[in-house]
Formats: C-alpha cells, structure tokens, sequence
C-alpha cells in the first residue's frame, strides 16, 4: 500500500529476480527476499545465457571477443595506474613461475591478467561484455584434465598472454594487439579441438 503496487506486481517482480539469479524468497521463519548475486554477476549470466541460446555461431563470438579486447586494451594503456602497473607485473610473474605441470594455475593467472587489463579500461560496458563472451568461449574450452594434457597448446597460450601483459605494462598498443588476436585464436582453436572432441 505504501508504494502503491498491487501483490501481483509486486510477485512478479520477485519471479523475474529469482529467474535472473539476482534473489531468492526463503519461506518461512527468517524468510523473505534475498539478494543472491550482484547485479553485475546477473547480467553477465543473463548476458551469456542469451548468446547461448542464440543462433550465435562461434565465429561471430570470437570474432566479437577480439574487437572488444582490442578496444579495452586500447584503453587500458591510456587509462592504466601505477597500481595498474604493479598488479599487473605481480600477476606476470605468477604466471611466468607458475609450474609447467599446474594448468589451473596457469588458467587462473591468465585470467587474472585478462580481467585486470579489461578492468583497466575503466568502462564498465566493455568490460561487462568481455567478461559475458568470456563466460560463454571459456565454457566451450577442454575440462581441465584435457587441458592439462595440452602441453604444446598451454605454452602458447602461456606465452601469449605474457606478451599481452608485457605489452600493456609497457604501453605498446601494436604489440598487445597481436598478443590479443594470438591469444583469441588460441582459444578458439581449443574450443574447436574440444568440440570436435566431443562429436567423434
């Protein structure tokens, strides 16, 4: 009564949060509307759903992957920080003595340093839809222990994502650029390794 909403609105308006992932309604003593996620997480997955089920084929989402990170780390050398800078080198170094037989590791620091160049940027839009396409290519890469198994393909992907952070640290946007269409086609081509895994 107070803001005027009726209970129906008001129940479908939780429906749409609880399908979006945002908030739950727990029953009972204590219950209520809960938030489950931030908003940003919500839109990433309802972002990422949607270009799942789309008929987005898988050029069209690598091909949208490289231009938005070309973008972002055009920016992100302009906008970069001193603490920028330093994360960045801390997580060079992480990856560059992380051990040879560690993927996940190495998986995580890549990410990372993908994550802090795009955040860099300092445009959250971009950002927002690296990170969804990111969900939904990383989620087409082999399982971990195919990936473990990749040593070749691994220290490709390690080396281009070295060279990606060199390159940003250094503020070589020539550079970073091939780094990043390297690393986007090192990734689509696991992703297309993987698939055709799959559909023998």
């Amino acid at each position: 009564e107070t803001y005027s909403t009726s209970r129906d609105t008001l129940r479908e308006a939780v429906r749409q949060l609880e399908r979006h992932g945002v908030a739950t309604m727990r029953r009972g003593f204590g219950g209520g509307l809960v938030v489950q996620d931030s908003a940003r997480a919500a839109a990433m997955q309802a972002i990422a759903t949607y270009l799942e089920l789309a008929d987005v084929n898988l050029d069209e989402l690598f091909e949208a992957r490289a231009i938005l990170e070309l973008q972002s780390m055009g920016l992100a050398i302009r906008r970069l920080s001193d603490e920028d800078i330093a994360t960045l080198r801390k997580q060079l170094r992480m990856l560059q003595q992380a051990p040879r037989d560690d993927a996940a590791l190495e998986l995580a620091c890549a990410k990372a340093i993908r994550l802090t160049v795009t955040g860099a940027s300092r445009n959250l839009a971009l950002s927002l839809f690296i990170e969804s396409i990111g969900r939904v290519t990383g989620g087409l890469m082999p399982d971990a222990a195919r990936f473990a198994a990749m040593t070749e393909h691994r220290a490709r992907g390690r080396d281009t994502v070295c060279r990606l952070a060199e390159a940003v640290i250094s503020g070589n946007p020539l550079e970073a650029e091939q780094a990043i269409l390297a690393r986007v086609a090192f990734v689509k081509q696991a992703a297309v390794a993987n698939l055709e895994h799959y559909t023998r």
